[in-house]
């Protein structure tokens, strides 16, 4: 909710000792103030619920590559290194990398790794992808499993923007 600047007593017995135009031009400045505080709230307000929306979409993806090798999520972000878990991790890696954009810090963050094991992870996914038919097939079908989640319904209510409430004051 925006702040408005309201005028104390205080105030309004100095402004009754400056020109008429002076005190004009200062409501102007407060107005626009306004409007552009609203407007940043709006705007911290819109970024905020994307945020939100984009970690779950990526949390999702998570939930169904954990699905698709029959692991926990805890087990996906441990540090072992058993060859199940590195296949889903590098499918999982290039999903989001290639339908949703997710940047190694991203993916990083989701997976408990860095952005240089990310980055040898994609290695790993193009490497496996050439020569092995049945990770090709598994990450196919993630792929189109988490593509679906893409054009489903929003994961979240979306906010509607609330509508400028102009200020206006009288000048004294």
């Amino acid at each position: 909710m925006p702040v408005f600047i309201e005028p104390t007593a205080l105030l309004a017995d100095q402004l009754d000792r400056l020109p008429p135009t002076l005190v004009q031009h200062l409501w102007r400045e407060v107005e626009q103030a306004n409007d552009r505080l609203a407007n940043l709230l709006r705007q911290a307000e819109t970024t905020r619920h994307a945020t939100l929306e984009r970690h779950q979409l990526l949390q999702r993806c998570l939930a169904l590559a954990c699905q698709h090798h029959g692991v926990e999520p805890a087990l996906l972000r441990s540090p072992y290194k058993f060859q199940k878990l590195v296949f889903a991790r590098a499918q999982l890696a290039a999903v989001l990398k290639e339908l949703h954009q997710a940047t190694q810090l991203e993916i990083g963050r989701l997976l408990c790794r860095d952005r240089s094991t990310i980055s040898h992870t994609y290695t790993v996914h193009d490497n496996m992808f050439k020569t092995n038919p049945g990770y090709k097939a598994t990450y196919l079908r993630l792929k189109a499993d988490c593509s679906a989640l893409c054009t489903a319904t929003p994961l979240i209510a979306t906010p509607q923007p609330a509508p400028a409430t102009p200020t206006t004051h009288a000048a004294r």
